[in-house]
C-alpha cells in the first residue's frame, strides 16, 4: 500500500503469454503459467481476457505490493497488486492488509509481455482462521472483555501482537476487516507500551481485537 503502482489502461490491453521460466523465479515467475491458467476464462484464445487461479497465499509484502502464492498443482508465483485490486471475503471488500498467509483464494490474474503477473481481484474462499477452526471457538453472542497489559511482541505481517497481562501472555489478533482507526493504532504499537484492549476470547490464550482503549 506504500508504493502506488497503476495498472490502469495497461491491464485492459495486455494479453496472456505463457511463462517458461522456472517455478518460484523472480517477480512474476511462475513455471508453465499457461498450463495453470488452462481452465481459466479465455486462456489460450490470444485475447486479453481474465484468467483465474485457485491458490494458497504464501506471503503478502505490503511495502512492495506483492503477493506470493502457491497454485493448486504446487507451482508458485508472485503477483503485483495496486490500489485498484479488490480483496473480497464473504461478499465484502477488505483492504489488502487483511490478506493473510494461509488464506485459500481465487485470483484474477493477468500477465504482461515481460512476464509480470498482475492481480485485479482476490476472492478469499477460506480464511486461515476458518482453516484452523479459530472462528468456531467464538461463542454465539460472545461479548468483548477488557484486557490490560504490556505489549511484548508485534507481528505486523500477521496482524497480531502479544500482550503481557496479570493472567499471562495473550496473543491479540486484528479482525479480518479492522476499522481504519484500529489498523492505524496497531501500526503505531511499540514493544513495552502499556495499553488496554477490548476483545473476544478465542480460547488458548488468543483474543480477537474489537477496539483499543
Amino acid at each position: 500500500m506504500k508504493i502506488q503502482q497503476r495498472l490502469g489502461v495497461r491491464l485492459a490491453a495486455i494479453a496472456l503469454f505463457p511463462l517458461v521460466t522456472a517455478c518460484g523465479g523472480g517477480m512474476g515467475g511462475l513455471g508453465a503459467l499457461g498450463d495453470i491458467l488452462a481452465a481459466g476464462t479465455g486462456a489460450g484464445t490470444g485475447q486479453p481476457q481474465q484468467a483465474q487461479v485457485r491458490a494458497e497465499i504464501q506471503q503478502v509484502d505490503t511495502r512492495q505490493q506483492r503477493v506470493q502464492f502457491r497454485a493448486q498443482d504446487g507451482r508458485t508465483g508472485t503477483a503485483i497488486y495496486d490500489q485498484n485490486t479488490q480483496l473480497i471475503y464473504q461478499q465484502q471488500q477488505y483492504p489488502m492488509t487483511a490478506l493473510e498467509q494461509g488464506d485459500l483464494v481465487l485470483m484474477d490474474l493477468q500477465q504482461d509481455q515481460n512476464g509480470t503477473l498482475y492481480v485485479g481481484r482476490i476472492l478469499v474462499e477460506q480464511s486461515v482462521q476458518q482453516r484452523t477452526g479459530q472462528q468456531q471457538t467464538i461463542p454465539s453472542g460472545g461479548q468483548a472483555q477488557l484486557y490490560q497489559g504490556t505489549v511484548r511482541q508485534i507481528d505486523a505481517q500477521r496482524g497480531t501482537f502479544q500482550l503481557q497481562t496479570q493472567y499471562g501472555i495473550l496473543t491479540v489478533s486484528l479482525p479480518y476487516n479492522p476499522p481504519r482507526a484500529v489498523e492505524d493504532r496497531f501500526n503505531t504499537l511499540r514493544v513495552g507500551s502499556t495499553i488496554g484492549v477490548e476483545g473476544v476470547s478465542l480460547g488458548d490464550a488468543r483474543v480477537e481485537l474489537v477496539r483499543f482503549r
